[in-house]
């Protein structure tokens, strides 16, 4: 048999073994596990700060559930100093997906300073936290004017008996910026300006019993025990 046709023959079969070596057999390897339920927390505020005897702005706590988680989470603030305080109150629970807004407050008391917190979150054996920083500043007792005042005496809701407004002994004119006072006693009605404490000018009124303004503040009412004073305006006691 001639060299060449030898040679055809030998490398037929040792082909076939090497496409019997490489060729796919069915592979039946492990898929692996898919990923488990967790969470992320997160707050809309990093750093906040208040003044003693004040509070915060509302301050979202949020839980982004991640691969299919949908639990609650128990959410424990840590670290605040004495006298400072959550609303709600630490622990509290948040969903997966609804935020909870909290209010941070500082007593008049508490103390003073930067201090690092932290929102730790906890779900089973899952676990996460947020940091965030707090400032409490010195609260400062503000020296108002003297001519700053609430006038609540015309308030219906508090007549008594009701439908019966109540005596207004003392009036406040804002826009001569002084004080009227009834003085039955003295059957005078006394005027007092809001920059000096002493008695500016009187308007005889016998049995004056109580004083109101006008809402243009341009007419004073003088009431009297038994019967109704004319109505005098305030520029006469200038």
């Amino acid at each position: 048999m001639p060299r060449g046709v030898h040679n055809s023959t030998f490398l037929i079969p040792a082909f076939a073994i090497f496409l019997s070596g490489c060729g796919g057999g069915g592979g039946g390897g492990t898929q692996p596990p898919p990923p488990q339920p967790d969470f992320a927390i997160g707050l809309s505020a990093s750093t906040i700060s208040i003044a003693q005897g004040s509070s915060s702005a509302p301050v979202n706590v949020t839980v982004t559930g991640l691969n299919g988680f949908s639990g609650s989470v128990q959410v424990t603030l840590s670290g605040e100093p004495a006298g400072v305080t959550s609303n709600p109150g630490s622990p509290f629970s948040v969903s997966a997906g609804q935020p909870v807004s909290v209010i941070i407050g500082a007593s008049p008391n508490a103390a003073t300073g930067q201090f690092n917190l932290s929102a730790q979150g906890t779900s089973g054996s899952l676990s996460h936290s947020a940091a965030f920083s707090l400032t409490v500043q010195s609260g400062v007792v503000l020296n108002l004017p003297r001519s700053v005042f609430l006038r609540n005496d015309s308030v219906a809701a508090i007549d008594s008996p009701s439908g019966e407004p109540r005596r207004r002994q003392i009036v406040y004119d804002t826009v001569g910026k002084r004080f009227f006072v009834a003085n039955s006693a003295m059957n005078r009605v006394e005027v007092y300006a809001d920059s000096n404490p002493g008695l500016q000018s009187v308007v005889d009124a016998p049995g004056a019993s109580s004083v109101d303004l006008s809402v243009d503040g341009a007419t004073l009412w003088v009431g009297r025990t038994r019967r109704n004073f004319l109505p005098s305006p305030p520029t006469a006691c200038r």
